[in-house]
């Protein structure tokens, strides 16, 4: 009888799922849980969209029961699959390293955490999810985790998870242990630090290390840099189209970027890697601060992701490989010289995509990303031949080149604002202001940058203005309020409708406002 109660037909009662709280706060579980509004049964309840006691957007000092009950909130010390070892920064640091084999590791809020070496969450479970272990790594509101060398990366392997479950007013701050001790001699110029966050999935991916058909499920491949490194692969790719590695909100990753340790010259890190990862993920409000590879970079895979802002990055701001067949909506890239005063390699491209053979036998997976909303701010003179690219669609060994739709930008203060591959498909342009010396680099680019698609404008001086005096260039002016736009949302329902173009409407568009940094006079990294 009570089975009956407790089982399906009640409504919206799960059973048998574990709990993921942090001591009283909501995890993962809880927060995707279907909730009944209660003020809908009865006018003394309040409104609420969640189950529990408190919502996802409450944190320790933020909500209902803070600083008038006693020890609700109390830190109990360095939570299990970390150990205490003294202060950092003036805050007890609770170290990370080697693997979380399976389980869930919870970072809470009031340490500071400390990885050492290569973390594994989970062992690596291949493209059908026969072998290894799963494991969930979730961080909350307001944490910050840190690595002090080359050595100290972060990787969430195929079938574990990460729930970074940072929000507007508390992000969790991925970042270097002398950023948290205040030991940078210029935190202007930081980068390379530490070397950087890597998700894995089993979604489909071009480049395959053996000769399989590209998206079948044993098409894998090690991810950049890290088998050198390390002596283990970590590998991604699968046919799990909707894989889930778990959900990402309101995250910094500052000053990464470094070559690991015995890894190919060159072969530094991205700040966030993503390789096959599927559309199951969340990935939403994510900012990349003076990384020493590229911002983001994506290999494959279907994962969607909204706001983002990538700033001072040493190579491409963002860059997509290897079948990539996702969507992104509300970009920020900003490139500057005086972010990390690397002359000898900064920057190259704004956007790169591209398609690379790798040993696959067959198979017609593209690079084929939509990206909507972007505002992308170059400099002149970048490591690309002397020459700085805004996009730059290529193929790689003869292969044909990505396939990219790109919907309401503006691209600006680069030497070159468009470079096409003359092998690669002609990319699908609505809606884009160009404002760069050079529009387009050949004759067959400069008729797709000239109108060859719909409402493409270049040589349109930009109008964009900093947040307040002082800040950076991104916010909408007079030139890209009046240029006509492209409702996304007609092309896919992924996409929020909007009826301008670029990242930023306009200075009443607060979306990046208040847990991003950088981006306005007084506020830094």
């Amino acid at each position: 009888g009570d089975a009956v109660i407790a089982g399906p037909n009640a409504t919206n009662v799960t059973t048998n799922v574990p709990a993921t709280l942090g001591g009283v706060l909501p995890g993962p579980n809880e927060n995707n849980h279907a909730s009944v509004d209660p003020s809908t049964i009865d006018a003394f309840f309040d409104a609420a969209n969640y189950v529990g006691a408190f919502s996802s957007t409450e944190t320790e000092a933020t909500n209902w029961a803070a600083g008038w009950t006693y020890e609700l909130f109390a830190n109990p010390g360095c939570p299990t699959g970390t150990t205490e070892d003294g202060t950092l920064g003036g805050t007890r640091r609770c170290t990370l390293t080697g693997v979380i084999a399976s389980g869930t590791v919870r970072l809470t809020a009031g340490n500071v955490y400390q990885i050492i070496g290569r973390v594994d969450v989970g062992v690596d479970r291949t493209g059908t999810g026969t072998a290894g272990s799963a494991a969930q790594l979730i961080i909350d509101p307001g944490v910050t985790v840190a690595g002090a060398s080359n050595a100290d990366v972060l990787i969430v392997n195929r079938g574990s998870q990460v729930f970074v479950n940072g929000t507007r007013s508390a992000p969790v701050v991925l970042t270097s242990v002398d950023d948290v001790t205040g030991a940078q001699l210029s935190p202007v110029n930081a980068t390379r630090e530490w070397a950087g966050m890597i998700v894995l999935g089993r979604a489909p991916i071009r480049r395959c290390s053996t000769a399989v058909t590209q998206g079948a499920v044993d098409c894998q491949n090690a991810i950049e840099g890290v088998l050198a490194a390390t002596g283990s692969d970590a590998l991604y790719g699968g046919a799990t189209a909707n894989d889930n590695s778990g959900r990402i909100n309101y995250l910094q990753i500052r000053y990464a970027g470094a070559v690991l340790p015995n890894a190919t010259s060159g072969d530094d890190l991205n700040g966030l890697t993503l390789g096959g990862v599927g559309s199951g993920t969340e990935i939403d409000y994510v900012q990349v601060h003076n990384n020493g590879d590229d911002g983001i970079e994506i290999f494959g895979g279907t994962v969607n992701l909204k706001h983002i802002i990538l700033t001072g990055e040493l190579d491409d701001t963002f860059d997509c490989d290897d079948g990539w067949n996702g969507m992104l909506q509300f970009l920020i890239g900003i490139q500057s010289s005086s972010l990390n005063g690397v002359t000898s390699t900064q920057p190259d491209r704004l956007i790169e995509c591209s398609n690379h053979p790798g040993a696959s036998s067959g198979g017609t997976l593209q690079t084929n990303p939509t990206i909507a909303n972007f505002t992308l701010v170059g400099v002149p003179g970048g490591a690309s031949a002397g020459t700085g690219n805004g996009l730059s669609f290529n193929a790689s060994g003869g292969t044909p080149g990505a396939t990219v739709r790109l919907i309401n930008g503006v691209v600006t203060g680069a030497d070159q604002c468009l470079a096409v591959d003359a092998s690669s498909p002609v990319p699908v342009l609505n809606s884009i202001l160009f404002d760069c010396a050079d529009p387009a680099n050949t004759s067959g680019d400069a008729a797709i940058a000239a109108g060859t698609t719909t409402n493409v404008t270049t040589n349109v001086s930009n109008t964009l203005s900093p947040a307040v005096a002082g800040g950076r260039p991104f916010i909408n002016g007079s030139a890209e309020t009046s240029a006509t736009a492209l409702d996304p949302n007609t092309v896919n329902s992924f996409f929020t409708s909007t009826n301008y173009i670029g990242a930023v409407q306009n200075v009443s568009d607060p979306w990046w406002r208040s847990w991003s940094c950088g981006l306005e006079s007084g506020s830094s990294c």
